[in-house]
Protein backbone atom coordinates (compact mmCIF):
# COMPACT_ATOMS: atom_id res chain seq x y z
CA UNK A 1 0.00 0.00 0.00
CA UNK A 2 1.57 3.41 -1.25
CA UNK A 3 0.52 6.31 1.38
CA UNK A 4 0.44 9.84 -0.05
CA UNK A 5 1.22 12.71 1.65
CA UNK A 6 0.11 15.81 0.56
CA UNK A 7 1.55 19.21 0.79
CA UNK A 8 -0.81 22.36 0.42
CA UNK A 9 1.89 25.06 0.62
CA UNK A 10 0.31 28.13 2.47
CA UNK A 11 -3.07 26.63 2.67
CA UNK A 12 -4.95 28.32 5.35
CA UNK A 13 -8.73 26.84 6.55
CA UNK A 14 -11.61 29.47 5.96
CA UNK A 15 -12.64 30.65 9.64
CA UNK A 16 -16.05 29.35 10.47
CA UNK A 17 -18.91 32.10 10.22
CA UNK A 18 -19.18 33.95 12.28
CA UNK A 19 -15.96 32.90 14.71
CA UNK A 20 -14.81 36.63 14.11
CA UNK A 21 -18.25 38.18 14.74
CA UNK A 22 -17.68 37.83 19.13
CA UNK A 23 -14.91 37.96 21.13
CA UNK A 24 -14.06 37.44 24.89
CA UNK A 25 -12.97 40.81 25.41
CA UNK A 26 -15.10 44.02 25.57
CA UNK A 27 -17.42 46.42 27.40
CA UNK A 28 -18.00 43.81 30.02
CA UNK A 29 -14.64 43.62 32.32
CA UNK A 30 -13.56 41.76 35.21
CA UNK A 31 -13.14 44.56 37.11
CA UNK A 32 -16.62 45.64 37.32
CA UNK A 33 -17.34 42.44 38.30
CA UNK A 34 -15.43 42.14 41.00
CA UNK A 35 -16.89 45.38 42.31
CA UNK A 36 -19.89 43.19 42.11
CA UNK A 37 -18.45 41.32 44.93
CA UNK A 38 -17.56 38.16 42.71
CA UNK A 39 -14.30 35.97 43.31
CA UNK A 40 -11.67 36.82 40.92
CA UNK A 41 -12.19 33.48 39.55
CA UNK A 42 -16.10 33.49 38.94
CA UNK A 43 -15.33 37.87 37.55
CA UNK A 44 -13.05 36.56 35.07
CA UNK A 45 -15.24 33.67 33.68
CA UNK A 46 -18.50 35.53 33.91
CA UNK A 47 -16.76 38.51 31.86
CA UNK A 48 -15.92 35.94 28.97
CA UNK A 49 -19.13 35.34 28.66
CA UNK A 50 -21.10 38.07 28.91
CA UNK A 51 -18.41 39.38 26.01
CA UNK A 52 -19.48 37.04 23.99
CA UNK A 53 -22.69 38.20 24.09
CA UNK A 54 -22.48 41.41 21.96
CA UNK A 55 -20.46 41.45 19.18
CA UNK A 56 -17.01 42.86 18.97
CA UNK A 57 -18.16 45.76 16.56
CA UNK A 58 -21.00 46.54 18.55
CA UNK A 59 -18.73 46.80 21.83
CA UNK A 60 -16.71 49.19 20.14
CA UNK A 61 -19.84 51.22 19.56
CA UNK A 62 -21.03 51.20 23.38
CA UNK A 63 -16.97 52.25 24.08
CA UNK A 64 -17.33 55.53 21.96
CA UNK A 65 -20.66 56.10 23.85
CA UNK A 66 -19.31 55.85 26.96
CA UNK A 67 -16.30 58.14 26.29
CA UNK A 68 -19.13 60.78 24.96
CA UNK A 69 -20.81 60.98 27.83
CA UNK A 70 -17.75 61.01 30.33
CA UNK A 71 -17.26 64.39 27.33
CA UNK A 72 -20.15 65.63 27.72
CA UNK A 73 -20.11 65.53 31.85
CA UNK A 74 -16.84 67.36 31.12
CA UNK A 75 -17.99 69.97 29.05
CA UNK A 76 -21.63 70.60 30.24
CA UNK A 77 -20.22 70.31 34.06
CA UNK A 78 -23.15 68.36 35.09
CA UNK A 79 -23.20 64.86 36.94
CA UNK A 80 -23.52 61.50 34.41
CA UNK A 81 -23.58 59.07 37.41
CA UNK A 82 -25.66 56.01 36.54
CA UNK A 83 -28.46 55.54 36.41
CA UNK A 84 -29.18 57.74 34.41
CA UNK A 85 -32.13 60.20 34.61
CA UNK A 86 -34.17 60.98 31.95
CA UNK A 87 -33.22 64.87 32.36
CA UNK A 88 -29.42 63.64 32.23
CA UNK A 89 -30.73 61.42 28.89
CA UNK A 90 -31.69 64.42 27.44
CA UNK A 91 -28.98 66.82 28.34
CA UNK A 92 -26.67 63.79 27.15
CA UNK A 93 -28.85 63.98 23.43
CA UNK A 94 -28.98 67.61 23.00
CA UNK A 95 -25.60 67.84 23.62
CA UNK A 96 -24.54 64.81 21.00
CA UNK A 97 -27.08 66.73 18.50
CA UNK A 98 -25.99 70.71 19.07
CA UNK A 99 -22.20 70.22 19.87
CA UNK A 100 -21.42 67.26 18.68
CA UNK A 101 -23.76 67.29 15.15
CA UNK A 102 -24.58 63.80 15.21
CA UNK A 103 -27.47 62.34 13.24
CA UNK A 104 -30.29 60.55 15.35
CA UNK A 105 -29.52 57.18 14.20
CA UNK A 106 -25.76 57.86 15.79
CA UNK A 107 -27.75 59.02 19.10
CA UNK A 108 -29.96 56.01 19.35
CA UNK A 109 -26.69 53.88 18.72
CA UNK A 110 -25.26 55.24 21.69
CA UNK A 111 -27.85 55.30 23.84
CA UNK A 112 -28.37 51.67 23.51
CA UNK A 113 -24.48 51.87 24.72
CA UNK A 114 -25.19 53.52 27.87
CA UNK A 115 -27.98 51.40 28.41
CA UNK A 116 -25.50 47.96 27.91
CA UNK A 117 -23.27 50.05 30.05
CA UNK A 118 -25.79 50.04 33.50
CA UNK A 119 -26.04 46.04 32.30
CA UNK A 120 -22.17 45.32 32.86
CA UNK A 121 -21.98 47.13 35.86
CA UNK A 122 -24.47 45.37 37.38
CA UNK A 123 -27.35 47.74 37.23
CA UNK A 124 -30.81 47.21 36.48
CA UNK A 125 -30.86 49.17 33.34
CA UNK A 126 -33.43 51.96 33.51
CA UNK A 127 -35.88 52.86 30.63
CA UNK A 128 -34.01 55.57 29.08
CA UNK A 129 -36.17 55.95 25.80
CA UNK A 130 -39.26 57.60 28.02
CA UNK A 131 -42.22 58.81 26.28
CA UNK A 132 -40.54 62.37 25.85
CA UNK A 133 -37.17 60.93 24.82
CA UNK A 134 -38.77 59.24 21.82
CA UNK A 135 -40.66 62.15 20.94
CA UNK A 136 -37.27 64.25 20.85
CA UNK A 137 -35.61 61.53 18.38
CA UNK A 138 -38.63 61.55 16.83
CA UNK A 139 -38.42 65.07 16.10
CA UNK A 140 -34.62 64.72 15.39
CA UNK A 141 -35.53 61.96 12.90
CA UNK A 142 -37.25 64.55 10.58
CA UNK A 143 -34.83 67.22 11.23
CA UNK A 144 -32.40 64.75 9.41
CA UNK A 145 -34.86 64.14 6.80
CA UNK A 146 -35.23 67.71 5.91
CA UNK A 147 -31.64 68.59 6.20
CA UNK A 148 -31.75 65.46 3.41
CA UNK A 149 -34.15 66.32 1.15
CA UNK A 150 -32.70 70.25 1.25
CA UNK A 151 -30.05 68.69 -0.56
CA UNK A 152 -28.66 67.88 -3.79
CA UNK A 153 -29.26 64.54 -2.87
CA UNK A 154 -27.87 61.93 -5.44
CA UNK A 155 -28.19 58.38 -4.07
CA UNK A 156 -31.03 55.66 -5.09
CA UNK A 157 -34.70 56.23 -5.04
CA UNK A 158 -36.50 53.39 -3.05
CA UNK A 159 -39.15 51.92 -5.90
CA UNK A 160 -42.52 52.79 -4.82
CA UNK A 161 -45.78 52.88 -6.85
CA UNK A 162 -44.57 56.78 -7.60
CA UNK A 163 -41.16 56.10 -8.10
CA UNK A 164 -42.09 53.13 -10.76
CA UNK A 165 -44.40 55.48 -12.60
CA UNK A 166 -41.73 57.83 -12.87
CA UNK A 167 -39.77 54.99 -14.43
CA UNK A 168 -42.09 53.85 -16.76
CA UNK A 169 -42.40 57.39 -18.16
CA UNK A 170 -38.80 58.17 -18.57
CA UNK A 171 -38.94 54.96 -19.91
CA UNK A 172 -41.80 55.23 -22.53
CA UNK A 173 -40.08 59.05 -23.63
CA UNK A 174 -36.40 57.95 -23.89
CA UNK A 175 -34.93 56.80 -27.30
CA UNK A 176 -34.51 53.18 -27.03
CA UNK A 177 -35.86 50.92 -29.16
CA UNK A 178 -39.44 49.81 -28.78
CA UNK A 179 -38.01 46.15 -28.28
CA UNK A 180 -35.68 47.24 -25.53
CA UNK A 181 -38.47 49.48 -23.83
CA UNK A 182 -40.48 46.83 -23.52
CA UNK A 183 -37.50 44.53 -21.95
CA UNK A 184 -36.40 46.86 -19.38
CA UNK A 185 -39.74 47.43 -18.33
CA UNK A 186 -40.49 44.07 -17.95
CA UNK A 187 -37.79 43.80 -15.83
CA UNK A 188 -38.22 46.23 -13.80
CA UNK A 189 -41.84 45.24 -13.23
CA UNK A 190 -41.15 41.62 -12.07
CA UNK A 191 -38.06 42.91 -9.93
CA UNK A 192 -40.69 45.30 -8.02
CA UNK A 193 -43.78 43.16 -7.88
CA UNK A 194 -41.60 39.91 -6.39
CA UNK A 195 -39.07 42.66 -4.12
CA UNK A 196 -36.55 40.94 -6.03
CA UNK A 197 -33.17 41.68 -5.93
CA UNK A 198 -31.51 42.90 -9.28
CA UNK A 199 -28.83 40.21 -9.54
CA UNK A 200 -31.54 37.73 -8.43
CA UNK A 201 -33.09 37.71 -12.23
CA UNK A 202 -30.38 38.98 -14.50
CA UNK A 203 -28.03 36.20 -13.37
Amino acid sequence: MVLTTVVFIGFRPTPLAGSTKYGTTGGCTEQALLDLGLSSEVAQSVAKWGNLGVAKRTWSTYKTAQAMLWKCSAEKKVSMELPLTTVQTLTFIDWLATVRNLRHTTINSYLAGIRQLHIVKGMQAPELRTDLVKLVLKGMENADGIRARKTNWSGRLPMTKTTMLLFKKLTRNSTMTKHDKALIWAVAAVAFAGAFRIHEILA
